[in-house]
């Protein structure tokens, strides 16, 4: 009502001017300045007239437009009519003082002027059109600025401007629109924003008869569920047969989008995880008869997952592994089909085993209950959990659940054990790969801009290296014998043994102390690891004895010399790699590797012609 308060003061000054004012004024202008008093009065009228119409298009402005159409239409009274009608106020308000006020008749003036306005009706007939037209659009308002059209003749834009005569588009192409209000109110446009502002999109995909309608479905919908702008919204997505063909099914993919410019974008997503989803599962979109008829054995060999190129060696910890040994593995993991909702593994359940998921979508909560709000991530086709269990035997941390039926394979404890027999290297580079997932999990769980620095890598790299030794039972290099029983007989010869010694001394006494676990795994070897075992354990130990303490001395000969003693064997690579995975065992004796012991290990690398990235110890 504040609105009010001006108008209505101006009013009431008007009206005390002539009441008051007017009588006193009067005889002093009478004959005097050549202003009459009854020019006086004709003023003191006008003011009134001038004031009470401000009051009235006042009035109707907040009482009918803001307030009744306002809130019988729930929403805001368009603009444009606002100002018409306050035009045709002002327009009475002038005939009024000109009849009334002056005296003059307005009857000869309108009959005057309507051959004119018929002729300036005749020659803006357009543009008068559009003026109505404008008024019938603000007043249903089918559309509002920022709302996304597309007109009969295919033009479509983002409505940015709604004038008198025109409305104003902004097409894709970033291209600038004007359709005169009369072509938007006489054609048929469709309003993508109505009566949401999301909308559905689709496209079609043809797969052969031997993909089940259960095996299309989770690949179909898991390319939506990875694209969280369109699975976000409240509308679930939809697939359905659309129709039987001689060479295959085509199947019609329906999901939402938040917005018209997003529509391709979105698309296109979907379209590539859908790529993806299809890799993963080995399946092909069906081609034409011809070709299946001359193909079909091979695509159906195609189809199997078990295939190294199909998904296992897309995992990032499985990288060391050849194409053989990924075959084996792959051969011994065993598929899951889990139906949504159901859970794979709860928070702090046992387990020995890692999954990777090839068709479906999970979703990871931190609680024992897959309802949880919490969400931590989602994954989908050709990520896998679980690594932490298979290499180090620790409880789950994050429950894990099907959002939509899935296929996972498990790959368990006993099936990894062999490789990790064969070859004990690999369990250095797993090490440093869950190192660096674990650090990356730490700093998006807290948040944290300052990247992990080597030390820290390599700390946790040394850390689960003891866990996964201690998990498979393999002590350090308890498994290594097996790959190396035909060449025991030339490890078990006195210079090996004192160059091992030495090197061991070397990384153990690298940061200043002998820690008794350090000791300890030396003592072990010699009772455990068969190409030990023909060596004395007092000599042995006396040897990694005597070369501590002239490390320990500071001695500037006493590294020269273990170099020296260490430097043959880089001429047998397997005998070296023996060495410097006991040096690593050594190092992580104590739970982790510290700078200066890392550092001893890269100089004996060196020496040794190895690069130390192979035991999980970056070069620096």
């Amino acid at each position: 009502m504040r609105r009010l308060v001006l108008p209505l003061l101006i009013l009431i000054a008007a009206v005390a001017f002539w009441l008051l004012l007017r009588p006193l004024i009067a005889p002093v202008l009478d004959g005097n300045i050549g202003f009459s008093p009854e020019d006086l009065d004709r003023f003191s009228q006008t003011l009134i007239w001038l004031a009470a119409g401000f009051l009235v298009v006042r009035i109707v402005d907040r009482v009918i437009w803001e307030g009744w159409l306002r809130g019988r239409v729930q929403r805001e009274t368009p603009e444009l009519l606002r100002t018409v009608s306050s035009a045709l106020l002002w327009l009475l308000v002038l005939i009024g003082v000109v009849s009334i006020v002056f005296g003059q008749s307005v009857t000869g003036l309108l009959t005057a002027s309507s051959v004119v306005v018929a002729v300036i009706g005749f020659a803006a007939r357009q543009l008068i059109g559009d003026l109505f037209f404008g008024i019938a659009l603000a007043v249903e308002r089918p559309f509002n600025v920022g709302d996304w059209v597309r007109l009969e003749d295919g033009t479509e834009g983002e409505v940015v401007e709604m004038n008198w005569r025109a409305t104003h588009l902004i097409t894709r192409r970033k291209m600038y629109v004007v359709i005169p209000n009369g072509v938007m109110a006489s054609s048929r446009f469709e309003n993508f924003y109505r009566p949401q502002r999301f909308f559905r999109e689709s496209f079609t995909v043809r797969l052969d008869y031997d993909i089940t309608g259960y095996q299309a479905e989770r690949l179909l919908l898991s390319a939506v569920r990875q694209v969280p702008e369109s699975y976000s919204l409240p509308e679930p997505p939809e697939v359905r047969v659309e129709e039987l063909l001689p060479d295959g099914v085509v199947w019609e993919v329906r999901f939402w989008v938040p917005n018209r410019p997003d529509r391709t974008t979105i698309k296109t997503k979907i379209q590539r995880h859908l790529l993806r989803n299809l890799f993963f599962a080995g399946v092909e979109v069906a081609r034409e008869r011809a070709e299946l008829i001359v193909d079909t054995v091979d695509k159906l060999q195609k189809r199997r997952p078990q295939t190294a190129d199909s998904w296992l060696s897309r995992i990032d910890l499985f990288a060391a592994l050849d194409p053989k040994e990924l075959s084996d593995l792959e051969r011994k993991a065993k598929p899951m089909l889990c139906r949504a909702g159901e859970v794979i593994v709860r928070t702090g359940e046992e387990g020995s085993s890692l999954f990777v998921l090839v068709e479906g979508a999970l979703k990871v909560t931190p609680g024992d209950d897959e309802s949880e709000e919490t969400v931590l991530a989602y994954l989908d086709p050709g990520r896998f959990f679980g690594e932490m269990s298979l290499l180090t035997g620790e409880p789950r941390g994050a429950t894990v659940a099907a959002v939509i039926d899935s296929r996972v394979y498990e790959i368990t404890k006993a099936d990894l054990a062999p490789l990790l027999e064969q070859r004990p290297e690999i369990a250095n580079l797993m090490s440093s790969f869950l190192a660096e997932r674990q650090l990356a999990t730490q700093s998006v769980l807290a948040d944290r801009d300052r990247e992990s620095t080597t030390e820290d890598r390599e700390t946790l790299a040394g850390q689960f290296l003891q866990q996964i030794y201690r998990f498979f039972d393999t002590g350090f290099l308890k498994s290594l014998t097996r790959s190396h029983k035909e060449t025991i007989g030339s490890l078990s010869d006195r210079a090996f043994l004192e160059a091992a010694m030495a090197a061991a001394a070397m990384v153990a006494i690298a940061d200043g102390s002998i820690d008794a676990a350090e000791r300890a795994e030396i003592a072990d070897v010699f009772g455990s690891i068969d190409i030990f075992r023909n060596h004395d354990r007092a000599e042995g130990l006396g040897h990694f004895d005597r070369h501590v303490e002239a490390l320990r001395s500071g001695d500037a000969d006493a590294e020269r010399l273990v170099m020296k003693m260490v430097r043959p064997i880089a001429e047998r690579p397997g005998d070296a790699r023996i060495i410097l995975r006991l040096c690593c065992a050594v190092g992580a004796a104590d739970g982790q590797v510290l700078e200066p012991e890392r550092g001893a290990i890269r100089r004996l690398c060196r020496t040794l012609d190895i690069l130390p990235e192979e035991f999980g110890i970056l070069e620096t």
